[in-house]
């Protein structure tokens, strides 16, 4: 067996990547697990090996004030990695996965009038960038799609809801798995003005030159009107929960891996129950 030294440097680095591409994985997750794995790695070559060592890397993570979210991927990424060098190649890594305490965020739903407000702020000014902008917003709180799922659309894959001929379309999510989103009239409506005007051969639905927008402007985009994408995720999953829809249902749409990811917009509406019922700021009214 390899030494713990000469196992967690670089050059296993790219087996593991092959590795996770027969998983199936997104792009952006096998990228964020390379870029963790090497930043681990370069902060450890000037360090002593010992057995809590990544215990010790994620206490400097957390010295210098990375999220939460983050120290939780950066575990995962390298906790991948060590279990991939010990099953797959055969190298006995005897390191201490320190467990994060995951953070219980609190969900800030976007408010229906808010959305109403900024589609008139972009209409005021109608111009090609302001009606795709209205269609990008419109379909993400409409089907509740990623970012990353969002920009990789191509035109082959909403051309029957683009026709009238369907309502819903499908996508390749986290994992690869393929899931059926749905669009509303006025989505459609929105994207049917977009086309109508685009003017492009690419074959991605939200084109900059032959290739598709990337999330870094479409994050830029929605950040200068007081939001994110992943607002309009929140506010979906949140208003079909209130609609009383079965969670398993919703957890098929949202495409989330677990049913407790959705239960959380369960939790985040009873909240929302209590706090109207029993805070004195919200104004009681008699039948």
């Amino acid at each position: 067996m390899m030494s713990m030294q000469k196992a967690m440097n670089y050059n296993n680095l790219e087996l593991f990547i092959d590795f996770l591409n027969e998983k199936n994985l997104s792009k952006n997750s096998i990228t964020a697990y390379k870029r963790d794995i090497q930043s681990f790695c370069e902060w450890k070559n000037e360090k002593d090996f010992h057995k809590n060592i990544l215990v010790q890397y994620i206490e400097n993570c957390q010295a210098n004030k990375f999220a939460q979210s983050t120290l939780e991927r950066k575990v995962r990424s390298i906790n991948q990695w060590i279990i991939f060098q010990s099953c797959e190649m055969n190298m006995d890594l005897d390191i201490v996965v320190p467990k994060i305490k995951k953070e219980k965020k609190n969900l800030n739903i976007i408010n229906n009038d808010k959305i109403a407000d900024i589609l008139d702020q972009l209409e005021s000014e109608n111009n090609l960038f302001n009606i795709r902008l209205q269609a990008i917003i419109c379909m993400l709180y409409s089907t509740g799609l990623r970012i990353s799922e969002l920009i990789s659309i191509k035109i082959i894959s909403v051309q029957n809801v683009l026709n009238e001929k369907s309502k819903s379309f499908n996508v390749i999510g986290k994992g690869m798995k393929e899931r059926q989103v749905f669009m509303t009239h006025n989505a459609i409506q929105f994207l049917k003005s977009y086309m109508n005007i685009r003017d492009s051969s690419s074959v991605y639905l939200w084109n900059s030159g032959e290739k598709h927008i990337t999330r870094q402007s479409v994050f830029l985009w929605l950040q200068k009107l007081g939001i994110s994408p992943h607002d309009f995720r929140h506010k979906l999953a949140s208003d079909l929960v209130k609609k009383g829809m079965n969670l398993l249902e919703v957890k098929a749409i949202m495409g989330h891996a677990s049913i407790k990811t959705t239960s959380i917009y369960t939790h985040a509406q009873n909240s929302e129950i209590e706090i109207k019922k029993h805070h004195p700021l919200y104004k009681k009214t008699e039948d």
